[in-house]
């Protein structure tokens, strides 16, 4: 019962706070494209980060999986805009601490990038269209509760850090979408004192799109 009372209350802090589809435009000029978009996730994509705080005090690096990455550029002149970011991440169990002998267990983890965001064009030419973004991105997820069911602890503000995204096309005609953060000195995102994450980095690989 305890252990149920002291998930609810963390649950309280957080919230206050496969296939591949077939490249039909491989032709297409990439600087000449409406929009770039990707079209699933490579087993390369990750996000690193150290962990602290109450729920995490071994102060440990971890990696977690990027499982769904959803990325959208929109090209209009000379403008690029990115339209749609949203990253999942595989779920995480965070181990046993005296405040939850049961640990904690995050699902339903997502990055998001919170509305339309400018790009500043790096590159851009017929095969390459590199742009980077400056946030603002946000954090979300779920947690399990000790009957099983999930208790979303909704979004919650992340460093608006640097992403660099890029859309590269080889010369057999296949786009590769990158999303790229080197880690940053500083915290990330954090949840008072109960959860910090810093020197955070991000790196996915996808397929890619690009529509006339």
């Amino acid at each position: 019962m305890r252990t149920r009372s002291v998930l609810w209350m963390v649950a309280a802090a957080l919230a206050s706070g496969g296939c591949t589809a077939p490249n039909v435009s491989a032709q297409l000029p990439l600087a000449q494209a409406s929009e770039i978009a990707s079209a699933g996730v490579r087993s390369s994509s990750e996000v690193a980060f150290m962990r602290a705080g109450t729920l995490s005090p071994d102060g440990a690096t971890m990696r977690v999986a990027v499982t769904g990455a959803q990325v959208t550029l929109r090209q209009s002149g000379a403008a690029v805009t990115a339209s749609e970011l949203t990253i999942a991440l595989a779920d995480v169990d965070l181990p046993a601490t005296d405040l939850l002998p049961d640990g904690l267990k995050l699902r339903r983890q997502h990055l998001d990038l919170a509305g339309p965001a400018h790009a500043t064009v790096l590159e851009r030419d017929a095969d390459t269209v590199a742009v980077r973004l400056h946030g603002p991105f946000k954090y979300s997820a779920s947690m399990v509760l000790t009957d099983g069911t999930l208790y979303p602890i909704g979004a919650r503000d992340a460093a608006d850090d640097d992403v660099d995204v890029r859309a590269v096309r080889d010369a057999g005609g296949r786009i590769t979408v990158t999303l790229d953060a080197t880690p940053a000195a500083h915290d990330c995102w954090s949840a008072s004192d109960l959860l910090t994450l810093s020197n955070c980095s991000l790196y996915v690989e996808a397929d890619g799109e690009a529509r006339p």
